[in-house]
Protein backbone atom coordinates (compact mmCIF):
# COMPACT_ATOMS: atom_id res chain seq x y z
CA UNK A 1 0.00 0.00 0.00
CA UNK A 2 1.28 3.77 -1.14
CA UNK A 3 0.77 6.46 1.46
CA UNK A 4 1.23 10.38 0.42
CA UNK A 5 2.34 12.86 2.87
CA UNK A 6 2.11 16.69 1.77
CA UNK A 7 6.14 17.93 2.25
CA UNK A 8 5.23 21.60 0.76
CA UNK A 9 3.71 22.94 -2.41
CA UNK A 10 5.34 21.70 -4.77
CA UNK A 11 6.70 18.32 -2.85
CA UNK A 12 5.62 15.43 -1.43
CA UNK A 13 6.52 12.11 0.47
CA UNK A 14 5.48 8.96 -1.14
CA UNK A 15 6.21 5.57 0.99
CA UNK A 16 5.64 2.32 -0.89
CA UNK A 17 6.65 -1.08 -0.96
CA UNK A 18 7.36 -4.45 -2.92
CA UNK A 19 5.66 -7.29 -1.35
CA UNK A 20 7.19 -10.45 -0.06
CA UNK A 21 6.01 -12.57 -3.12
CA UNK A 22 7.17 -9.86 -5.14
CA UNK A 23 10.93 -9.59 -3.41
CA UNK A 24 11.50 -13.26 -3.57
CA UNK A 25 10.79 -12.81 -7.13
CA UNK A 26 13.58 -9.95 -7.22
CA UNK A 27 15.92 -12.69 -4.99
CA UNK A 28 15.42 -15.78 -7.39
CA UNK A 29 16.31 -13.06 -10.39
CA UNK A 30 19.53 -11.85 -8.55
CA UNK A 31 20.55 -15.16 -7.78
CA UNK A 32 19.91 -16.84 -11.71
CA UNK A 33 21.75 -13.40 -12.83
CA UNK A 34 25.00 -13.61 -10.30
CA UNK A 35 25.72 -17.69 -9.49
CA UNK A 36 28.06 -17.67 -11.57
CA UNK A 37 29.99 -15.25 -10.31
CA UNK A 38 30.43 -17.44 -6.96
CA UNK A 39 33.30 -20.10 -6.05
CA UNK A 40 31.92 -22.30 -3.56
CA UNK A 41 33.98 -25.53 -2.05
CA UNK A 42 32.17 -28.76 -3.53
CA UNK A 43 30.01 -27.06 -6.07
CA UNK A 44 31.26 -26.71 -9.53
CA UNK A 45 30.59 -22.71 -10.55
CA UNK A 46 27.02 -21.73 -11.16
CA UNK A 47 25.79 -24.82 -9.25
CA UNK A 48 26.24 -24.01 -5.77
CA UNK A 49 22.30 -23.55 -3.83
CA UNK A 50 21.43 -19.73 -3.29
CA UNK A 51 21.11 -20.67 0.57
CA UNK A 52 24.70 -21.96 0.70
CA UNK A 53 25.98 -18.78 -1.26
CA UNK A 54 24.19 -16.95 1.04
CA UNK A 55 25.42 -18.93 4.22
CA UNK A 56 29.11 -18.26 3.08
CA UNK A 57 28.80 -14.66 1.61
CA UNK A 58 25.63 -13.38 4.24
CA UNK A 59 21.91 -13.51 4.07
CA UNK A 60 21.88 -10.10 2.47
CA UNK A 61 24.23 -11.05 -0.18
CA UNK A 62 21.94 -10.39 -2.80
CA UNK A 63 19.50 -8.18 -1.38
CA UNK A 64 21.17 -4.91 -3.65
CA UNK A 65 20.01 -6.55 -7.23
CA UNK A 66 16.51 -7.37 -5.78
CA UNK A 67 16.22 -4.15 -4.41
CA UNK A 68 16.79 -2.61 -7.69
CA UNK A 69 14.46 -5.75 -10.13
CA UNK A 70 11.41 -4.79 -7.86
CA UNK A 71 11.30 -1.54 -7.46
CA UNK A 72 10.49 0.18 -10.91
CA UNK A 73 7.30 -1.81 -10.99
CA UNK A 74 6.67 -0.82 -7.11
CA UNK A 75 6.89 2.74 -8.14
CA UNK A 76 5.17 2.64 -11.05
CA UNK A 77 2.29 0.57 -9.24
CA UNK A 78 2.24 3.39 -6.10
CA UNK A 79 2.11 6.52 -8.47
CA UNK A 80 -1.03 4.59 -10.52
CA UNK A 81 -2.69 3.81 -6.93
CA UNK A 82 -1.85 7.48 -5.41
CA UNK A 83 -2.79 8.89 -8.97
CA UNK A 84 0.08 11.38 -8.94
CA UNK A 85 2.93 11.91 -11.46
CA UNK A 86 6.36 13.70 -10.57
CA UNK A 87 7.51 16.78 -12.37
CA UNK A 88 10.69 15.14 -12.38
CA UNK A 89 12.28 11.67 -11.83
CA UNK A 90 12.95 11.25 -7.81
CA UNK A 91 15.71 9.76 -6.02
CA UNK A 92 14.25 6.79 -3.93
CA UNK A 93 15.89 5.83 -1.00
CA UNK A 94 15.50 2.47 0.79
CA UNK A 95 13.38 2.41 4.46
CA UNK A 96 13.74 -1.09 5.38
CA UNK A 97 14.47 -4.27 3.30
CA UNK A 98 14.01 -8.47 4.64
CA UNK A 99 12.37 -11.53 3.49
CA UNK A 100 8.84 -9.98 4.39
CA UNK A 101 9.58 -6.99 1.45
CA UNK A 102 11.19 -3.67 0.80
CA UNK A 103 10.39 -0.36 1.94
CA UNK A 104 10.92 2.59 -0.26
CA UNK A 105 10.46 6.28 0.28
CA UNK A 106 10.82 9.21 -2.16
CA UNK A 107 10.20 12.91 -2.25
CA UNK A 108 8.53 13.89 -5.49
CA UNK A 109 8.41 17.29 -7.01
CA UNK A 110 4.40 17.98 -7.98
CA UNK A 111 2.91 20.45 -10.16
CA UNK A 112 0.82 21.75 -7.31
CA UNK A 113 -2.55 22.83 -6.86
CA UNK A 114 -4.65 25.51 -9.84
CA UNK A 115 -7.12 27.78 -8.40
CA UNK A 116 -9.47 28.76 -11.61
CA UNK A 117 -11.96 31.41 -11.08
CA UNK A 118 -15.28 31.30 -12.65
CA UNK A 119 -14.48 28.84 -16.06
CA UNK A 120 -18.18 29.52 -17.53
CA UNK A 121 -19.53 31.54 -20.04
CA UNK A 122 -15.48 32.62 -20.98
CA UNK A 123 -15.80 34.49 -23.93
CA UNK A 124 -14.61 34.64 -27.44
CA UNK A 125 -14.93 37.22 -30.21
CA UNK A 126 -17.73 36.72 -33.56
CA UNK A 127 -15.54 35.65 -36.21
CA UNK A 128 -16.88 35.24 -39.84
CA UNK A 129 -16.24 32.25 -41.30
CA UNK A 130 -17.78 32.95 -44.90
CA UNK A 131 -15.23 34.72 -47.35
CA UNK A 132 -15.29 38.04 -48.83
CA UNK A 133 -15.61 38.47 -52.71
CA UNK A 134 -11.89 40.31 -52.37
CA UNK A 135 -10.85 36.54 -50.94
CA UNK A 136 -12.44 34.52 -53.70
CA UNK A 137 -11.16 37.06 -56.09
CA UNK A 138 -7.40 36.96 -54.93
CA UNK A 139 -7.50 33.25 -55.35
CA UNK A 140 -8.71 33.32 -58.62
CA UNK A 141 -6.18 35.56 -59.70
CA UNK A 142 -3.20 33.78 -57.82
CA UNK A 143 -4.74 30.62 -60.24
CA UNK A 144 -4.50 33.24 -63.29
CA UNK A 145 -1.24 34.01 -62.27
CA UNK A 146 0.06 30.66 -62.63
CA UNK A 147 -1.26 30.32 -65.74
CA UNK A 148 -0.66 33.28 -67.70
CA UNK A 149 1.18 34.06 -70.74
CA UNK A 150 4.41 36.26 -71.05
CA UNK A 151 3.80 38.85 -73.89
CA UNK A 152 6.47 41.17 -75.21
CA UNK A 153 4.45 44.96 -75.42
CA UNK A 154 5.92 47.98 -76.82
CA UNK A 155 5.14 50.77 -74.33
CA UNK A 156 6.28 52.36 -71.43
CA UNK A 157 7.05 50.87 -68.40
CA UNK A 158 4.05 50.26 -65.77
CA UNK A 159 3.99 48.67 -62.27
CA UNK A 160 4.36 44.85 -62.65
CA UNK A 161 5.63 44.65 -65.70
CA UNK A 162 8.94 42.15 -66.29
CA UNK A 163 11.83 44.37 -67.72
CA UNK A 164 15.31 43.03 -69.49
CA UNK A 165 17.65 46.13 -68.76
CA UNK A 166 21.42 46.10 -69.44
CA UNK A 167 23.39 48.46 -66.45
CA UNK A 168 26.62 49.92 -65.64
CA UNK A 169 27.28 51.34 -62.11
CA UNK A 170 28.99 54.20 -61.14
CA UNK A 171 30.50 55.41 -57.77
CA UNK A 172 31.95 58.70 -57.92
CA UNK A 173 31.79 58.70 -61.32
CA UNK A 174 34.28 55.41 -61.85
CA UNK A 175 32.44 51.71 -62.97
CA UNK A 176 32.42 49.47 -59.62
CA UNK A 177 33.19 46.09 -59.34
CA UNK A 178 30.15 43.63 -60.08
CA UNK A 179 28.09 46.93 -60.66
CA UNK A 180 27.55 45.47 -64.49
CA UNK A 181 25.13 43.05 -65.87
CA UNK A 182 23.49 42.15 -69.52
CA UNK A 183 20.19 40.84 -70.00
CA UNK A 184 18.66 41.29 -66.23
CA UNK A 185 15.05 40.34 -65.75
CA UNK A 186 13.20 42.62 -63.05
CA UNK A 187 10.07 42.65 -62.02
CA UNK A 188 9.16 45.88 -61.10
CA UNK A 189 7.59 46.21 -57.56
CA UNK A 190 9.64 42.84 -56.39
CA UNK A 191 12.29 44.79 -55.25
CA UNK A 192 14.28 42.60 -56.45
CA UNK A 193 17.47 45.64 -56.69
CA UNK A 194 18.03 47.86 -53.77
CA UNK A 195 16.35 51.52 -53.21
CA UNK A 196 13.95 52.23 -54.95
CA UNK A 197 15.74 51.18 -58.14
CA UNK A 198 13.03 49.61 -60.07
CA UNK A 199 10.37 52.17 -59.67
CA UNK A 200 13.26 54.38 -61.47
CA UNK A 201 12.28 52.59 -64.61
CA UNK A 202 8.66 52.90 -64.47
CA UNK A 203 7.89 55.03 -67.43
CA UNK A 204 10.72 54.09 -70.07
CA UNK A 205 10.61 52.84 -73.19
CA UNK A 206 11.95 49.62 -74.90
CA UNK A 207 15.65 51.21 -76.38
CA UNK A 208 15.20 53.94 -73.75
CA UNK A 209 18.41 54.49 -71.36
CA UNK A 210 18.00 55.89 -68.37
CA UNK A 211 20.09 57.05 -65.31
CA UNK A 212 18.92 55.94 -62.15
CA UNK A 213 20.46 56.77 -58.81
CA UNK A 214 20.02 54.77 -55.51
CA UNK A 215 21.77 54.50 -52.32
CA UNK A 216 23.31 51.39 -51.16
CA UNK A 217 21.70 50.31 -47.45
CA UNK A 218 24.19 50.51 -44.72
CA UNK A 219 24.09 46.95 -43.84
CA UNK A 220 25.05 46.25 -47.52
CA UNK A 221 26.63 42.50 -47.21
CA UNK A 222 29.58 44.09 -49.41
CA UNK A 223 31.31 46.72 -47.01
CA UNK A 224 33.08 48.55 -49.57
CA UNK A 225 29.55 49.62 -51.27
CA UNK A 226 27.45 50.05 -47.97
CA UNK A 227 26.07 53.06 -47.38
CA UNK A 228 27.10 54.72 -50.65
CA UNK A 229 25.14 56.38 -53.55
CA UNK A 230 25.64 55.20 -56.95
CA UNK A 231 24.79 56.11 -60.32
CA UNK A 232 23.22 53.35 -63.11
CA UNK A 233 23.04 53.55 -66.76
CA UNK A 234 20.11 51.41 -67.43
CA UNK A 235 19.44 50.14 -70.99
CA UNK A 236 15.90 49.32 -71.79
CA UNK A 237 16.03 46.19 -74.35
CA UNK A 238 12.87 44.98 -73.25
CA UNK A 239 9.17 45.19 -71.83
CA UNK A 240 7.01 41.96 -71.19
CA UNK A 241 3.86 41.98 -69.06
CA UNK A 242 1.74 38.90 -68.02
CA UNK A 243 -1.89 38.02 -69.82
CA UNK A 244 -3.91 36.83 -67.46
CA UNK A 245 -6.22 33.87 -68.86
CA UNK A 246 -9.98 35.02 -68.89
CA UNK A 247 -11.95 34.00 -66.57
CA UNK A 248 -14.36 31.36 -68.27
CA UNK A 249 -15.22 27.74 -68.79
CA UNK A 250 -12.34 26.98 -70.30
CA UNK A 251 -10.16 28.30 -67.91
CA UNK A 252 -12.21 26.42 -64.95
CA UNK A 253 -11.40 23.41 -67.31
CA UNK A 254 -7.61 24.17 -68.12
CA UNK A 255 -6.86 24.54 -64.52
CA UNK A 256 -9.66 22.13 -62.54
CA UNK A 257 -11.64 19.00 -62.84
CA UNK A 258 -14.72 21.58 -63.67
CA UNK A 259 -16.62 21.98 -66.64
CA UNK A 260 -17.77 25.37 -66.10
CA UNK A 261 -15.92 28.72 -63.93
CA UNK A 262 -19.37 28.94 -61.67
CA UNK A 263 -18.84 25.48 -60.51
CA UNK A 264 -14.47 25.84 -60.33
CA UNK A 265 -15.28 29.21 -58.47
CA UNK A 266 -18.09 27.60 -55.79
CA UNK A 267 -15.39 25.33 -54.98
CA UNK A 268 -12.81 27.94 -54.06
CA UNK A 269 -15.76 29.25 -51.74
CA UNK A 270 -16.19 26.40 -49.97
CA UNK A 271 -12.58 25.63 -49.88
CA UNK A 272 -11.63 29.56 -47.89
CA UNK A 273 -14.97 28.98 -46.08
CA UNK A 274 -13.60 25.22 -44.39
CA UNK A 275 -10.14 27.04 -44.14
CA UNK A 276 -12.19 30.41 -42.14
CA UNK A 277 -13.66 27.45 -40.07
CA UNK A 278 -10.82 25.84 -38.86
CA UNK A 279 -9.31 29.69 -38.13
CA UNK A 280 -12.10 30.53 -36.54
CA UNK A 281 -12.70 27.82 -34.58
CA UNK A 282 -8.77 28.15 -33.37
CA UNK A 283 -9.63 32.06 -32.76
CA UNK A 284 -12.01 31.07 -30.20
CA UNK A 285 -10.45 28.30 -28.37
CA UNK A 286 -7.12 30.75 -28.16
CA UNK A 287 -9.02 33.57 -26.97
CA UNK A 288 -11.33 31.30 -24.47
CA UNK A 289 -7.67 29.19 -22.70
CA UNK A 290 -5.91 32.73 -22.47
CA UNK A 291 -9.14 33.97 -19.99
CA UNK A 292 -9.19 30.87 -18.62
CA UNK A 293 -5.25 31.34 -18.01
CA UNK A 294 -5.69 34.96 -17.18
CA UNK A 295 -8.13 33.38 -14.42
CA UNK A 296 -6.59 31.06 -13.04
CA UNK A 297 -3.80 31.30 -10.15
CA UNK A 298 -1.28 28.44 -10.05
CA UNK A 299 2.76 28.61 -9.16
CA UNK A 300 4.45 25.30 -10.92
CA UNK A 301 7.90 24.35 -10.01
CA UNK A 302 10.60 26.20 -11.91
CA UNK A 303 11.63 22.51 -12.82
CA UNK A 304 8.63 21.93 -14.34
CA UNK A 305 8.32 25.28 -16.32
CA UNK A 306 12.38 24.49 -17.51
CA UNK A 307 11.30 21.10 -18.54
CA UNK A 308 8.55 22.78 -21.01
CA UNK A 309 10.54 25.13 -22.20
CA UNK A 310 13.38 22.21 -23.15
CA UNK A 311 10.26 20.35 -24.60
CA UNK A 312 9.13 23.63 -26.63
CA UNK A 313 12.79 23.53 -28.06
CA UNK A 314 12.84 19.92 -28.91
CA UNK A 315 9.41 20.46 -30.96
CA UNK A 316 10.61 23.44 -32.71
CA UNK A 317 14.13 21.82 -33.91
CA UNK A 318 11.97 18.88 -35.24
CA UNK A 319 9.32 20.94 -37.43
CA UNK A 320 13.15 22.61 -38.68
CA UNK A 321 14.53 19.18 -40.00
CA UNK A 322 11.32 17.99 -41.07
CA UNK A 323 9.82 21.08 -43.09
CA UNK A 324 12.63 23.25 -43.53
CA UNK A 325 14.78 20.52 -44.03
CA UNK A 326 17.60 22.84 -41.87
CA UNK A 327 19.25 22.52 -38.12
CA UNK A 328 18.65 24.18 -34.97
CA UNK A 329 22.45 25.70 -35.49
CA UNK A 330 21.57 26.66 -39.26
CA UNK A 331 18.39 28.73 -38.03
CA UNK A 332 19.73 30.08 -35.07
CA UNK A 333 22.97 31.62 -36.81
CA UNK A 334 20.14 32.93 -39.38
CA UNK A 335 18.46 34.65 -36.79
CA UNK A 336 21.28 36.14 -34.49
CA UNK A 337 20.28 34.26 -31.56
CA UNK A 338 22.44 32.04 -29.25
CA UNK A 339 20.57 28.67 -28.43
CA UNK A 340 19.58 29.93 -24.62
CA UNK A 341 17.93 33.53 -25.92
CA UNK A 342 15.15 30.98 -28.30
CA UNK A 343 15.21 29.18 -25.12
CA UNK A 344 14.31 31.89 -22.94
CA UNK A 345 11.61 33.46 -25.58
CA UNK A 346 9.80 30.15 -24.90
CA UNK A 347 9.26 30.91 -21.27
CA UNK A 348 6.24 32.86 -20.82
CA UNK A 349 4.29 30.23 -23.38
CA UNK A 350 5.58 27.13 -21.17
CA UNK A 351 4.00 28.56 -18.16
CA UNK A 352 0.71 29.68 -19.67
CA UNK A 353 0.97 25.90 -21.16
CA UNK A 354 1.49 24.65 -17.40
CA UNK A 355 -1.07 26.92 -16.50
CA UNK A 356 -3.50 26.01 -18.69
CA UNK A 357 -3.03 21.72 -18.11
CA UNK A 358 -3.82 22.70 -14.51
CA UNK A 359 -6.30 24.41 -14.99
CA UNK A 360 -8.25 22.31 -16.91
CA UNK A 361 -7.16 19.36 -14.43
CA UNK A 362 -8.80 21.40 -11.59
CA UNK A 363 -12.01 21.55 -13.53
CA UNK A 364 -12.11 18.18 -14.69
CA UNK A 365 -12.15 17.14 -10.36
CA UNK A 366 -15.10 19.65 -9.77
CA UNK A 367 -16.74 18.89 -12.82
CA UNK A 368 -16.48 15.03 -11.88
CA UNK A 369 -15.12 14.70 -15.44
CA UNK A 370 -13.90 10.92 -15.78
CA UNK A 371 -13.18 8.36 -18.30
CA UNK A 372 -14.93 4.83 -18.35
CA UNK A 373 -12.77 2.02 -18.64
CA UNK A 374 -13.77 1.46 -22.03
CA UNK A 375 -12.58 5.12 -23.45
CA UNK A 376 -8.94 4.55 -21.12
CA UNK A 377 -8.54 1.06 -23.22
CA UNK A 378 -9.48 3.16 -26.39
CA UNK A 379 -7.25 5.83 -25.78
CA UNK A 380 -4.25 3.16 -25.64
CA UNK A 381 -5.35 1.43 -28.29
CA UNK A 382 -4.71 4.89 -30.16
CA UNK A 383 -1.25 5.85 -28.72
CA UNK A 384 -0.28 2.26 -29.73
CA UNK A 385 -1.17 2.67 -33.28
CA UNK A 386 0.37 6.77 -33.90
CA UNK A 387 3.48 5.18 -32.06
CA UNK A 388 3.51 1.79 -33.02
CA UNK A 389 3.98 -0.02 -29.93
CA UNK A 390 4.35 -3.90 -29.39
CA UNK A 391 2.30 -5.49 -27.11
CA UNK A 392 4.76 -5.21 -24.10
CA UNK A 393 5.12 -1.61 -24.98
CA UNK A 394 1.47 -1.34 -24.73
CA UNK A 395 1.34 -3.20 -21.72
CA UNK A 396 3.17 -0.76 -19.87
CA UNK A 397 1.39 2.04 -20.61
CA UNK A 398 -0.10 3.62 -17.69
CA UNK A 399 -4.24 3.71 -17.51
CA UNK A 400 -3.54 6.77 -15.17
CA UNK A 401 -2.30 9.08 -17.54
CA UNK A 402 -4.39 8.10 -20.07
CA UNK A 403 -7.56 8.78 -17.83
CA UNK A 404 -5.56 11.99 -17.06
CA UNK A 405 -5.36 12.96 -20.88
CA UNK A 406 -9.15 12.28 -21.37
CA UNK A 407 -9.92 13.87 -18.44
CA UNK A 408 -8.59 17.04 -19.66
CA UNK A 409 -10.04 16.83 -22.87
CA UNK A 410 -13.40 16.40 -21.60
CA UNK A 411 -12.33 19.90 -19.42
CA UNK A 412 -11.69 21.43 -22.47
CA UNK A 413 -14.25 20.75 -24.30
CA UNK A 414 -16.67 21.07 -21.30
CA UNK A 415 -15.26 24.63 -21.23
CA UNK A 416 -15.69 25.74 -24.94
CA UNK A 417 -19.09 24.30 -25.03
CA UNK A 418 -19.76 26.85 -22.24
CA UNK A 419 -17.95 29.98 -23.84
CA UNK A 420 -19.91 33.00 -25.36
CA UNK A 421 -19.52 34.34 -28.44
CA UNK A 422 -19.32 38.67 -28.47
CA UNK A 423 -19.38 40.94 -31.02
Amino acid sequence: MAVIETVDKHTVKLTFEADAAAFAGGLRYAYNKNKNNFNIQGFRKGKAPRQIIEKVYGANVFYDEAVNFVLPDAYEKALRECKIRPVVKPTVDVASVSEQGVTFTANLTVAGEASVDEYYALTYKKYDAEPSDAEIQKRIDADRDKNARIVTVVRPVKYGDIVTVDYIGYIDDAPFEGGSAEGVQLTIGARQFIDNFEEQLIGAETGENIYVRVTFPDNYENAALAGKPAVFDVSVKEIQEKELPAMDDDFAQDISDFDTFDEYREDIITKLREARERDAKNVKEDEVMSELVSRTTADPPLIMIENRMDEMIESFEAQLRTYQRITLDDYLQYAGQTKEQLRESYREAAVRNIKQGLALEEIAKKENLTASEEEINAEIDRLALIYRWDDKQKAKMDPYLAERDLAVRKAFDFVMDHAIEIA
